[in-house]
């Protein structure tokens, strides 16, 4: 019946050439399975909302377009309003990075084998000096320094591995109970009850969001010296919702909350809470320490509106 000029520049035809035709005369749809199906849908429910779709212009063009479609009455004969956003070059942008990611991830874990097996040469000069070294000599002390100093570049190369993957893949909607549960499975928890009192929860987030669980109960156990229990909770505010990790341990000294988020602040290597904020912060989530030193750690965890639901289907990553 109509269109509007958005249609006629991007898909370019002439009005002429489209007024009195359908999708299927103007052969829009690449394919004419996925527009049955959404004919389908539209009889059934009276309207779809948000469909991925692939549509041709007329050069032949092929464009991606986010569709969405409703039943309308005019002068009390049945039409269809269809609105479709073109996101081709969205799309394209979105493919292009992906691929950057995936070549500088490669990039990654070819220079860390090469790392290492320099580390492992280090190793093996290090096990050489030791038996050439008396035990009285006042070297043993230079010797002491190099085993730390190679072991800590060991330790730090191995750790960035289990974040190669940070933003490769797509965010997904991941059950938060069983991801918990799951890393909460590992032995180094076996003397600690960890409850979970999410119910069926759901949050959009990268596919590293396992690896977010396992630091915030790592840390626990780690830095709450005498920790017996971890809790995990839910609770709804007004503008979002927030997921409470906490413990029964020492907590959090207060001049050390914003520090310990910090790249390479604290034990170890200094990269397991820094990562877990920039795992977080891919779908706007963010987290703060808000317990009280003395009582035990309190990590929450900061969710838009749109980021949590609950009881739909799950991603089990």
């Amino acid at each position: 019946m109509d269109v509007n000029h958005a249609f006629l520049d991007t898909l370019g035809f002439t009005r002429s050439e489209v007024i009195g035709r359908s999708s299927l005369d103007l052969n829009l749809f690449v394919d004419g399975g996925e527009r049955d199906k959404i004919m389908q849908k539209i009889r059934e429910n009276g309207y779809c909302r948000n469909q991925k779709v692939l549509v041709q212009g007329k050069d032949g063009r092929i464009l991606t377009g986010i569709f969405s479609a409703d039943i309308i009455q005019i002068q009390d004969k049945e039409a269809l309003l269809t609105i479709m956003n073109d996101v081709t070059e969205m799309i394209r942008l979105s493919d292009a990075l992906l691929v950057a990611n995936k070549k500088l991830n490669l990039l990654s874990s070819i220079t860390r084998h090469d790392i290492l097996n320099q580390v492992q040469a280090l190793f093996f000069v290090e096990d050489f000096l030791d038996q050439k070294i008396p035990k009285d000599s006042s070297a043993r002390d230079e010797l002491a320094m190099l085993h730390k100093t190679v072991d800590t570049i060991y330790s730090q190369i191995k750790f960035t591995k289990d974040y190669q993957d940070l933003g490769i893949a797509s965010p997904v909607w991941l059950q938060v109970e069983a991801v918990v549960m799951r890393e909460g499975a590992h032995k180094i928890f076996s003397d600690i009850a960890i409850d979970v009192t999410t119910g069926d929860l759901e949050v959009f987030a990268d596919p590293m969001f396992s690896k977010v669980c396992y630091n915030l109960l790592e840390n626990a156990l780690r830095h709450g010296e005498r920790v017996t229990r971890i809790t995990v909770s839910w609770k709804r505010e007004v503008d979002c919702g927030i997921l409470i990790f906490e413990d029964d341990g020492m907590g959090v000294a207060e001049a050390d909350k914003k520090k310990i988020f910090n790249r390479g602040f604290g034990k170890n290597t200094g990269l397991g809470l820094f990562l877990t904020a920039e795992i977080l912060s891919i779908t706007g989530l963010s987290i703060q320490e808000t317990g009280e030193e003395g009582k035990g750690a309190r990590f929450e965890i900061r969710i838009p509106m749109n980021g949590f639901r609950y009881g739909s289907t799950t991603s089990w990553i």
